[in-house]
Order: structure tokens, then C-alpha cells, then sequence
């Protein structure tokens, strides 16, 4: 089950207006791997028919099944502060507890 909190609809949905995409869904996927765990995109989307689509937070999601199964219970959040400065973070109960190198990828 992927959820976003409040703040992070928000965003979203600021974004979708300042962005134009009406029309479009948020798209939710897994990318890479390798040393530094995994990677998550955001965006925004047309459905394709294998999408698996869900609501949560006032916001229609997709999702590929693959990303889904990997993905497991999720919890999208949007924070600001001064070391990192803005952006969304993604916490996942699948996430690698360890990193080991030698993964062969180039941010090792």
C-alpha cells in the first residue's frame, strides 16, 4: 500500500497546475538499484491498460506492478529543511537494510 501524506498532495497538486498537466495521472515507479539503494520517480502520466491504479490522498495513482511488488508498504512525504532543501522522500518497508559494493554500478 503506497500512501502520500498531506504535504506531499499538496506539492503534487501545485505542481499539476503550474505544470499544465491536466489530463494526466501521477505516475509512481522504481528505478535502478546498485550501492546507493533504490531510486523512486514522480510524475506525472497517461494511464497505459497494465497500470494498476489506485487513490490515496486525494490523488489517482499509477504504478507498474513490478515497481508495486517492490515498492511494498510506502509512505511518499514532501520536507524542506536546510540540508537537503526541498523535495520528496520516499519510505518504503522494502528498502535494502545494506548497501554492499561491488554492484558494478557507476555510483559505487
Amino acid at each position: 500500500m503506497v500512501n502520500f501524506t498531506e504535504n506531499a498532495a499538496k506539492h503534487i497538486e501545485n505542481a499539476r497546475k503550474s505544470m499544465k498537466t491536466e489530463g494526466k495521472l501521477v505516475r509512481l515507479a522504481v528505478a535502478g538499484g546498485g550501492c546507493t539503494g533504490r531510486q523512486y520517480q514522480l510524475g506525472f502520466d497517461a494511464e497505459n491498460e497494465t497500470d494498476i491504479k489506485f487513490i490515496t490522498s486525494g490523488l489517482t495513482v499509477l504504478v507498474d506492478e513490478r515497481s508495486l511488488e517492490i515498492m511494498g508498504d510506502m509512505e511518499v512525504d514532501f520536507v524542506e529543511d536546510s540540508e537537503t532543501g526541498r523535495q520528496f522522500t520516499f519510505k518504503s518497508s522494502e528498502a535494502p537494510v545494506d548497501a554492499v559494493c561491488g554492484c558494478g554500478k557507476d555510483n559505487c
